[in-house]
């Protein structure tokens, strides 16, 4: 029984010593972890965006940062969490184990609500509205007709679906026609490709026109 005991002791006593060591890589790599030194093509691959538009998002989500409890996250770090998610579009866990990420699941996913909530304020409060000048309005004309020919538009409107994880119930809803599950979300953009309207209620069975309908 004392060799059972002192087995288990010693199991115990490693998994631990794993344990912080994976705490204190995790901590290596978000302290070296600097994404603009990667070339643009691998920056787009990894966070579908280039890095001008990586920075316009840092520099909005910045502010809001420091009400965030996740005190040991650097600003970087969060919206590289997130923008890997997104572009991933998987699961929280292997995020997480990304060599440019080095966070746990439970750090990524408090990480990826803190900064969902700052950006849908921002998104609803600052961003997202229809409203436009007529000065606006006649210059989105222009590009509209010298870009493609169109006479009279201001704005263009297209269904996307966004993939989702299998929902733990009626997931049957949210498989589309494409082979995946997805919300079919309705946006709305400028001639600026500004998001003026998005109306991402549906689940990915429904069709464009049942949604604009």
């Amino acid at each position: 029984m004392e060799s059972i005991a002192a087995a288990l002791l010693m199991e115990e006593e490693d998994n631990a010593r794993q344990m912080a060591g994976a705490r204190a890589e995790r901590r290596r790599l978000r302290d070296i972890c600097n994404p603009f030194q990667m070339s643009e093509e691998l920056f787009r691959k990894n966070f579908r965006l280039n890095k001008d538009a990586f920075k316009y998002i840092l520099d909005i989500f910045t502010p809001e940062a420091q009400s965030n409890s996740l005190s040991s996250l650097t600003p970087l770090n969060q919206v590289v969490a997130a923008l890997r998610f997104f572009a991933e579009g998987t699961y929280q866990h292997g995020v997480g184990k990304d060599y440019n990420v080095g966070m746990g699941q439970p750090t990524v996913s408090k990480s990826l609500s803190h900064f969902l909530n700052v950006m849908q304020r921002k998104l609803c409060h600052e961003w997202i509205n229809f409203e436009q000048t007529e000065e606006e309005k006649l210059q989105a004309k222009q590009v509209f007709y010298t870009k493609a020919g169109f006479p009279g538009f201001i704005m263009c409107v297209d269904g996307t679906h966004i993939k989702i994880t299998t929902p733990s119930k009626e997931d049957f809803l949210y498989y589309n026609r494409k082979g995946f599950h997805s919300i079919n979300a309705m946006i709305v953009c400028d001639n600026e490709m500004r998001i003026r309207s998005i109306d991402a209620r549906y689940p990915g069975c429904n069709h464009d026109s049942h949604i604009w309908g």
